[in-house]
């Protein structure tokens, strides 16, 4: 914390990061203990400076090889598409997470006012990954596919299905019709937060079964949400969840969704 401290942490002496243990170091102890070759880091939005990515800029120097990033802008201040550039030319960043939960986010990308950092996206070929509430802020994903096409779209977190509304989850219609796009990506994750079932989380499956129908194995890709993993469950479980629990995968279909979507769109610095 001393030396990548969070606003609050500057002006109380308190942090207001989790309290998990977050650090590169255990996770790599972690990956390494369950086979995991690399990871996906994305800054999180509880730093205060809205655009603080270097601990991710640390962690990528400190373990070549082993992880990619996604920076987090400020994308109310003027030149976010400039600062963006510089993130990928001179941070090795690979793409960034825009928060579509954000209040007012929705309406400023679907009214042009991130187009700067949209282009940007598209001239220089690295993703953007949306994390939505609910299904109904795709809107915003929609407005990208339409007005930049060829922006690869990576939707987090299952956009948060709900079993309570399966199995026809109505309200998850704009999620699955964001399929049509081809650059349109979905994590398989967050199982364990989503799920009303015990692990392995089966009351999802039917959920999942339709996600890979609909965007095939080969635009879906294992997330892991770490550090944010509830404490009853170990990352060995999160992963095995798609591993060793989700049905109807052959082979090479795993693989896919294991490592192999995620390895076309980044690559380990």
């Amino acid at each position: 914390m001393e030396r990548f401290p969070d606003s609050a942490y500057l002006d109380t002496g308190k942090s207001a990061l989790p309290k998990q243990d977050g650090t590169a170091e255990r996770l790599v102890k972690l990956m390494d203990a369950s086979g995991v070759a690399f990871a996906l880091n994305v800054q999180v939005p509880w730093y205060g400076d809205r655009e603080d990515n270097r601990y991710h800029h640390d962690a990528v120097a400190r373990f070549p090889g082993r992880f990619a990033f996604l920076c987090v802008l400020d994308l109310d201040m003027p030149g976010a598409g400039e600062r963006f550039e510089h993130s990928v030319a001179h941070n090795r960043a690979q793409g960034v997470r825009i928060h579509l939960v954000e209040p007012g986010r929705v309406e400023k990308v679907c009214g042009g006012a991130h187009d700067d950092v949209l282009a940007t996206a598209l001239r220089l070929d690295v993703p953007v990954q949306l994390l939505a509430g609910t299904a109904d802020q795709l809107v915003a994903a929609e407005y990208i596919a339409r007005h930049f096409d060829g922006v690869r779209i990576i939707v987090d977190h299952l956009c948060h299905p709900n079993p309570k509304f399966a199995p026809d989850y109505a309200a998850w219609a704009p999620f699955f019709a964001l399929a049509r796009y081809p650059r349109s990506y979905v994590k398989v994750s967050l199982q364990c937060e989503c799920s009303h079932a015990p692990f392995p989380f089966t009351d999802l499956h039917g959920y999942e079964k339709r996600t890979l129908e609909a965007f095939t194995p080969q635009r879906c890709m294992w997330g892991s949400n770490y550090p944010l993993i509830p404490e009853r469950y170990r990352y060995e479980q999160i992963l095995s969840v798609v591993r060793d629990h989700l049905p109807g995968l052959d082979e090479a279909e795993r693989a896919r969704v294991l490592g192999g979507t995620a390895a076309e769109l980044w690559s380990p610095s």
